[in-house]
């Protein structure tokens, strides 16, 4: 920090490299921008090579990018480069985001202090060892100056495993709401063919990693009961494939009896028009800070199924803006998602609903950009 009490640097520690350009990818390019606009030094730090079209973009927005590879969270050989750099830059404030920097980044302040150092929490932690996630939280709560929290959901898990309420500040993800709203038939179109999708079809997307806390099993297993009910139905799974859960949802499939009824793919940069040509969305979560996909897939008017757990009752309110389950309830997840195939008028409601609810509640990126650069300015 200068004498005159200026921010003069940031350094945002991302714990993955960034195979794709989502909402969370373009909240980093606009973090730089804002960084740019107002004189501060922009560090961002991956513990791989992020995408080209991400690191172009920060570094047009005058960010700089640096690699330091992590074989874990307790890595002792990243620790000491990283505190290396903050020395060498002279680095203000540390805000870090995933768990790999998060606490490598806390362990670091254990040997150096002096910049203010921000965590943000993306999910809903477990609640194993609740004496040593007590400890932790207790050294965590002595280390950070702020947590962020993404949504009251995670800020009252927070609180409730030992956190004082006073150290965790709720700052809702932001995101480019009008991405969302363009007409994209052209390129659904297309991936129409590339899906094999039937005009009578009925679109039910899933955007998540495969991964077990996200639930698709229990989608699996709700879309083999709808086959033989609604035999036109069409599950995208995207993002499910090219993780080691993936072997195990392709097994759940043919055991469903849906492995003809399911495209899966990696996580793709083309969510807008998948979205477009989306009639449901699933999000059957089993935890879950707050969801990108649910915000995305509200702002493109569709109407979502989704857990009741996490931050997502936030966005959703059952009959509302959208449906709600039980997670990991199948029987539930069968009936809301045949509730929508069967009535389109309600599809349309619920999509219209979801859609003004989070164009008009602040979910935006200057928003959230603003909030964000609004805590660092707390410090000076």
């Amino acid at each position: 920090m200068t004498k005159r009490g200026k921010l003069s640097s940031i350094l945002w520690a991302i714990g993955y490299a960034p195979e794709k350009m989502g909402s969370f990818e373009e909240v980093i390019i606009a973090i730089a921008e804002r960084a740019k606009l107002e004189g501060i030094r922009a560090y961002f730090v991956f513990p791989g090579i992020p995408i080209k079209i991400l690191a172009d973009s920060i570094t047009a927005a005058g960010g700089r990018i640096e690699v330091f590879h992590a074989r874990n969270r307790c890595d002792p050989v990243f620790i000491a480069r990283f505190i290396i750099f903050l020395v060498k830059e002279k680095i203000d404030l540390v805000h870090s985001h995933f768990d790999l920097m998060n606490f490598s980044i806390l362990l670091s302040r254990f040997f150096y202090r002096k910049p203010f150092f921000i965590w943000h929490q993306h999910h809903i932690t477990g609640s194993k060892s609740r004496l040593a996630r007590r400890i932790f939280f207790s050294f965590l709560g002595w280390q950070a100056d702020k947590v962020i929290a993404i949504s009251n959901a995670v800020k009252n898990d927070l609180v409730a495993k030992g956190l004082s309420e006073n150290k965790v500040a709720l700052v809702y993800n932001g995101f480019n709401v009008g991405k969302f709203e363009i007409d994209y038939r052209v390129e659904a179109e297309a991936l129409k063919s590339e899906f094999k999708i039937n005009s009578t079809d009925v679109v039910i997307s899933c955007i998540a990693q495969g991964r077990p806390e996200k639930g698709q099993l229990f989608l699996l297993e709700a879309c083999g009961r709808i086959k033989g009910k609604f035999p036109n139905i069409r599950l995208l799974l995207i993002g499910a494939k090219g993780h080691r859960y993936f072997s195990v949802l392709l097994e759940a499939a043919r055991n469903a009896g849906v492995e003809n009824k399911v495209t899966f793919t990696e996580m793709r940069n083309d969510v807008p028009p998948i979205l477009f040509l989306t009639d449901i969305v699933a999000i059957p979560s089993l935890s879950e800070g707050l969801s990108y996909n649910a915000l995305e897939s509200m702002a493109a008017g569709k109407p979502i199924v989704a857990s009741n757990v996490g931050g997502l009752p936030e966005l959703i309110k059952d009959n509302e803006t959208g449906l709600l389950v039980e997670p990991q309830d199948v029987e539930g997840l069968e009936k809301a998602l045949l509730c929508l195939i069967f009535d389109p008028e309600k599809r349309v409601r619920l999509g219209g609903s979801a859609k003004e609810f989070v164009t008009k509640s602040g979910f935006d990126m200057t928003s959230m950009v603003d909030n964000v650069y609004s805590i660092y300015k707390r410090f000076l």
